[in-house]
């Protein structure tokens, strides 16, 4: 990255990339937030960082599962900007993914895929929440919610526990996303396997997935 660059960004003439920023942002052992969303308007910040174009994406070289390449290909078609990163070592759980990204567990969206009248229902839930099931099936007046299979889930998603993405599925599943998930700027999400996540905000995931908000905890 050039002086310049660097001047830019310093004088607010310019806006870093998602995926600069998370770089810069690990630099200096800091949040994006703390370091490029200004406090009297972090949205309007946001929406410089992700909606830069119908979809850009920035890849690691360990991004070559055909699952992770699904996904990418239903952001794009969605008109989702999203940023990937891929991990040497596996990130299953939202803490795992929060300590590899140095982010609050809460911006991970933890794809958790259940069972409702033999239908699979996603939700996309806040890493610090638990979801109550009882409450969501009032909430969404449908039968009892289970939690699916490993067989289930790879039916339905065509992905395996600890990397199911909110998108890329073989068929269109429905899907609930936190709200609390909207507490978020940036949002982490997996990208089909255990290796890779991406980066995107609260709206685009419900752009993307076609869900309905929901609290979920």
């Amino acid at each position: 990255m050039s002086r310049q660059t660097v001047n830019a960004i310093e004088t607010g003439r310019d806006d870093p990339s998602l995926l600069l920023a998370v770089k810069i942002a690990e630099l200096f052992e800091s949040s994006i937030e703390s370091l490029f969303l200004p406090a009297e308007d972090p949205a309007r910040h946001t929406q410089h960082l992700l909606a830069r174009g119908p979809c850009r994406h920035g890849y690691s070289p360990g991004m070559s599962s055909q699952a992770v390449a699904k996904v990418e290909a239903a952001l794009r078609a969605a008109g989702v900007v999203a940023e990937f990163r891929s991990f040497e070592k596996p990130v299953p759980t939202a803490a795992a993914a929060a300590k590899a990204l140095g982010c609050e567990v809460g911006a991970i969206a933890n794809s958790l895929v259940f069972t409702t009248d033999g239908q699979p229902l996603l939700v996309l839930a806040s890493g610090a929440h638990r979801v109550n099931t009882t409450a969501l099936a009032n909430d969404l007046n449908i039968g009892k919610i289970r939690r699916a299979t490993t067989d289930f889930v790879l039916t339905h998603t065509g992905q395996h526990i600890g990397g199911v993405a909110p998108v890329g599925h073989p068929g269109k599943v429905r899907t609930v996303v936190d709200t609390a998930l909207a507490e978020f700027p940036v949002v982490w999400a997996g990208a089909g396997d255990e290796h890779t996540m991406f980066a995107t905000s609260y709206h685009d995931l419900l752009t993307a997935t076609e869900g309905a908000a929901a609290t979920v905890a």
